[in-house]
């Protein structure tokens, strides 16, 4: 059955804004720490009962996507955009559907990033954010090295 490409952009933005309020949902958990105690042959989370002594065996921290993000807000959001497309992709999305659905310049060059990079959606996000936090870095020292001196002024 063929769709109008209207209806097809409208499904994939359908798509892409549900799985962004499922980010936005798990963004919201909070990280925990969880301590490990031996009582006995016995592991838990807790302290021992019945007086029994205990051995702190270490803690663990749980976050929610494991992924550690970049300071910087819009290379973290590049770095969600591209999680998506990369389950986008193991849902079968092909790179030039993706890409028909990209309107910007920006969209497009992720799309291309997303699709030449293997790996998990996490690696995936976080080669992404890496590369976005290096090109600005990149970029902030070019214009440093470019910007002339002002004039002197008699």
């Amino acid at each position: 059955m063929y769709y109008s490409r209207k209806t097809r952009l409208t499904g994939i933005v359908c798509f892409l804004h549900r799985l962004g309020g499922l980010a936005l949902l798990s963004a919201c958990v909070a990280v925990h720490a969880q301590t490990m105690v031996r009582c006995g042959n016995i592991y838990q989370d807790h302290p021992c009962e019945n007086g029994q002594s205990g051995k702190v065996i270490g803690k663990m921290n749980h976050t929610d996507s494991g992924v550690k993000s970049s300071s910087d807000a819009l290379c973290a959001q590049r770095g969600i955009d591209a999680q998506k497309m990369v389950w986008a992709r193991e849902g079968g999305a092909t790179q030039e559907r993706m890409m028909q659905s990209a309107y910007t310049e920006d969209q497009r060059k992720l799309v291309l990033e997303v699709y030449n990079n293997r790996g998990s959606a996490p690696e995936v996000r976080s080669a992404v954010e890496a590369s976005c936090v290096a090109d600005k870095a990149a970029a902030r020292t070019a214009i440093i090295v470019t910007t002339p001196p002002a004039p002197a002024t008699k």
